[in-house]
């Protein structure tokens, strides 16, 4: 291939199931190509070892939302997310046991992350993102532009509203 083209980074079914559910993707430019990004789902294998868990934990599916240029991190193994409304940058840790569960109204907003595009030879860079040719920043380092939930004690941290966590031991 050479610059210019039109390379997709992204599974044809990846980009059909994604437009299915009503998203639109997101187009950058890395090493001259245009790459198209969609929203960014990690899931630890702590919180889905498997699909099947992970649409266990994901009961409500139709009550999630996340925007095309958004990220969302999950870690731990007693996250429910019965809802979700994201648009920007989302990491939940609850490694440590405790339960998490978001309620039908939780949004999230932010600035999230940007997919910057380098060169490898401006930085050192795993394999991967050598290949990849972008990695992911913060768009707004002054004001957080990550909603983050970092469990340090078992017990139950309920989200709803705005993002408000409610804990309970």
């Amino acid at each position: 291939y050479s610059a210019g083209e039109n390379v997709e980074v992204i599974t044809a079914a990846e980009k059909s199931i994604h437009a299915a559910q009503g998203g639109s993707l997101v187009e950058v430019t890395a090493k001259k190509l245009p790459v198209r990004l969609f929203p960014v789902v990690a899931f630890d294998q702590s919180f889905a070892p498997n699909a099947a868990t992970a649409a266990s934990k994901i009961p409500k599916g139709e009550n999630v939302w996340i925007s095309p240029d958004s990220a969302l991190v999950v870690n731990g193994p007693n996250v429910i997310i019965n809802g979700l409304r994201l648009n920007g940058a989302a990491y939940v840790d609850a490694s440590n046991g405790a339960t998490v569960i978001f309620e039908e109204d939780a949004i999230i907003e932010n600035a999230g992350w940007a997919a910057t595009p380098f060169e490898p030879s401006e930085t050192k860079s795993s394999e991967t993102m050598a290949v990849r040719g972008f990695t992911f920043s913060e768009r707004d380092h002054a004001n957080s532009a990550t909603w983050s939930l970092l469990c340090k004690e078992q017990g139950t941290y309920r989200i709803s509203g705005k993002g408000e966590v409610k804990y309970s031991a």
